[in-house]
């Protein structure tokens, strides 16, 4: 083989952030080995050079039902539909591919699939097996082997600059000798550390910090926080038996400069200003709202959805976006949803800078000094530790025998400060710190209902509660974030909210499921918080004429109705029963006592105790579309039951690929969540 590519061109497709923050690692990897590098996102790359002198390393997480990342929607539609002329270049082009996925949906890794497959048709040549990795199981185990093997193939196929290479390979054989150097000269700690509440305490110059079981001390920006810490039970033998590291991750390279602010006076707030760093700059005109430039949305009101039967608390915001560059807001359509950008709680950030020893109110300027870094957080937190036990327990976590141990760490949703608080020895400094925090991902969710004139929006959402593996009572981030700047509201009208709260939010444009055109029937089915965007479908049949409504039949699961239960928009759905020209409503109601009005069971019950009029909805050509909005588990336990009815018929064809068909024909759409 002759390596004839003079450089590499890392691109992906990325919802949630993973896939980005792999291909970034990928292309800083490279060039720290020594090859050319660029990476851009796969959108970007169809307005960029398609040039041959580049080999393509493709990193394509998927969402939604099967569904490409927004930002590779654009590249796949001008992939599909490309002139024969415009994809030549394809033709003989060596890559890889990267997938990430996650097995409990139907669709695994199908973005990446259908790329592949694309580029196969096209005559281009893979250099390795793709890699789908599995975020049900963790994507470490396929991503890291995957990378390892790309970059032992790659000398074959790219030019390198060996001077670089030769002191990678130094710096990489330097850094190994001396971890496992140091592992000689540590003893066993036979101490069983015990799971244990933990805050940290802080006290004055001099002194060391300490884990003690005290509440975090009160401090100027807020008065009442508190996080418990916990302490992860390590497992010994793993401790007594690793006398070398093997696999370690490669240490960070430092590209901040952490230096105390010019300001004369400390900011005098309470609230957080992350919001004037995120909008510090103007948009253009031309440019709309995005992930990465959010605009500024001001919550005016709220309201509870659900009664005291809920287990779950529902609310609904109204969001004015009439002071921000939301310009989009005219585009967003029935079906799509808005992203919000929420910080870390008060709590975890005050107990990290108090684990620390660092100043809450004071400021800071941090300057860039080169490029993004790598993963290697763990043994980042092994070189800042002053304590040889835990030195060698991290640079375990951070190598392949620790995979498990810190894979169960993930598991138990563990934070930075249980970390710091289970190995209080390490103390990186802010700048070390800053460099390795993975940034926060936005949430999304579903427009309910839009209002050009005053530029207001609604959306809905549960404020999600759970326990985590060390039985600590935790709350969704966002969800939990945005209950608390509304006061915690249990109104059940709309409470307007006298003090200004202000977000960061941008549009989140769909391409699949939306409202759709020239289908006289139209089948709707949901559980719980799905009801959101079938809200939005609702209102906008209401503004059709009357002749040109399709006849909607909404199959929508819940708990208990009535005021004190968990149907959301209850009253407003009986009142469509005579406002549209032909609605239908059946509540599937899980937990309410038998009566009339509604059916006991789930939606998919419901759905095969109706197969004959279901099946005759959705069949013939003028068979209506079906659209599903809800968890994972009811979309799957819903698929079955839509299987079985139409296996009932003895059709020509079976019921997975009957709904195939209809998938394919965008009869048959699914919105679902983990």
């Amino acid at each position: 083989m002759t390596n004839n590519y003079s450089s590499i061109s890392v691109i992906y497709g990325s919802q949630t952030g993973n896939a980005e923050w792999i291909a970034s690692h990928i292309a800083h990897q490279a060039t720290e080995r020594g090859y050319s590098s660029t990476t851009s996102t796969l959108d970007e790359f169809i307005a960029t050079n398609l040039a041959l002198t580049s080999l393509l390393i493709i990193v394509i997480s998927t969402t939604g039902d099967g569904d490409p990342p927004d930002n590779a929607t654009k590249f796949w539609r001008w992939f599909r539909r490309a002139k024969k002329t415009e994809v030549e270049s394809f033709k003989g082009r060596k890559y890889a591919l990267l997938g990430l996925g996650d097995t409990n949906y139907s669709n695994f890794c199908n973005s990446a699939k259908r790329v592949d497959r694309k580029l196969t048709d096209l005559g281009a040549e893979p250099i390795l097996p793709k890699g789908l990795a599995d975020d049900a199981t963790g994507l470490e185990a396929v991503v890291e082997k995957w990378i390892d093997n790309l970059f032992q193939i790659l000398p074959n196929f790219v030019i390198i600059d060996e001077e670089k290479k030769k002191l990678f390979d130094a710096k990489v054989a330097i850094g190994e000798i001396n971890a496992n150097a140091g592992l000689l000269t540590l003893k066993s700690n036979n101490e069983d550390r015990k799971e244990e509440e933990a805050s940290v305490k802080i006290v004055k110059e001099e002194t060391k910090i300490t884990i003690a079981h005290t509440n975090i001390q009160d401090t100027k920006l807020n008065t009442s926080v508190s996080f418990s810490a916990k302490v992860f039970n390590l497992p010994q033998e793993i401790f007594e038996s690793t006398k070398a590291v093997k696999g370690l991750a490669k240490l960070p390279t430092e590209f901040l400069k952490v230096i105390p602010s010019q300001l004369k006076k400390k900011p005098n707030q309470s609230t957080k200003n992350f919001l004037s760093l995120i909008l510090s700059k103007e948009l253009p005109s031309t440019v709309g709202p995005s992930i990465t430039a959010p605009t500024s949305g001001k919550i005016t009101r709220v309201k509870k959805l659900t009664g005291n039967l809920s287990e779950k608390k529902i609310i609904q915001l109204e969001i004015d976006l009439s002071s921000g560059t939301m310009s989009e807001v005219e585009k967003l359509s029935p079906g799509d949803a808005v992203g919000i950008i929420c910080p870390n709680s008060d709590e975890l950030v005050l107990g990290v800078l108090k684990k620390l020893n660092l100043d809450p109110e004071e400021v800071f300027e941090i300057q860039y000094m080169d490029n993004a870094s790598d993963k290697g957080s763990v043994q980042m937190l092994a070189e800042c530790s002053s304590d040889e036990t835990e030195k060698k327990w991290l640079l375990i976590l951070s190598s392949v025998q620790g995979t498990s141990t810190l894979k169960s760490f993930r598991e138990k949703n563990a934070n930075l400060l249980d970390i710091l608080t289970t190995f209080p020895n390490s103390t990186p400094n802010f700048g070390r710190l800053v460099e390795n925090l993975l940034k926060l991902h936005p949430r999304y969710y579903s427009l309910i209902s839009k209002n050009d004139t005053s530029k207001t929006i609604t959306i809905g959402f549960n404020v999600s509660e759970f326990e985590d593996g060390f039985s600590r009572q935790l709350r969704g981030l966002c969800t939990g974030w945005l209950d608390d700047v509304t006061n915690k509201s249990n109104n059940r009208e709309w409470e307007v909210l006298t003090s200004e709260v202000v977000i960061p939010i941008f549009p989140k444009l769909t391409n699949d499921f939306k409202f759709p055109i020239n289908f006289k029937k139209l089948l709707l089915v949901t559980a719980g918080t799905g009801i959101m965007p079938f809200i939005s479908f609702l209102e906008h049949v209401k503004k059709l004429k009357k002749e040109e409504q399709p006849e909607v039949w909404l199959l929508y699961g819940a708990r208990y109705c009535g005021t004190e239960g968990d149907v959301c928009f209850e009253n407003y759905l009986n009142d469509l029963k005579s406002e549209l020209r032909s609605f239908s409503l059946n509540l599937c109601l899980s937990r309410q006592s038998e009566g009339d009005g509604y059916f006991k069971g789930y939606v998919q019950k419901f759905i095969n105790c109706n197969a004959n009029d279901v099946f005759n909805f959705i069949n013939g050509d003028d068979g209506g579309c079906i659209y599903v909005c809800g968890s994972m588990n009811m979309a799957k336990d819903l698929n079955a039951a839509l299987i079985d009815i139409i296996n009932d018929q003895k059709l020509d064809v079976n019921g997975v690929e009957f709904l195939s068909r209809l998938t394919e024909s965008k009869r048959y759409v699914r919105e679902i969540w983990g």
